[in-house]
């Protein structure tokens, strides 16, 4: 899914940093069961390698957690 919607009409999914929920774009992903921002998908995880917060420039998921801390929802 995102692959297939990536650089155009672009895949996207919603966090929180602490001010309710902000959509967040997803550029790259992969399947992964290590890495910095992952999301349970079926069996596995997908790691979202590169992101971009609404207004905000591409950065990769490690990035993304150094500079703000999404709340994990279980």
């Amino acid at each position: 899914h995102i692959r297939g919607l990536s650089p155009w009409p672009g895949a996207w999914c919603e966090m929180d940093f602490g001010q309710g929920y902000e959509r967040v774009k997803v550029l790259k992903s992969r399947v992964s069961e290590t890495g910095s921002l992952l999301q349970p998908c079926g069996d596995g995880f997908v790691e979202l390698v590169e992101v971009q917060r609404a207004g905000g420039k591409a950065m990769s998921g490690g990035e993304l957690l150094r500079g703000s801390k999404p709340k994990v929802i279980k």
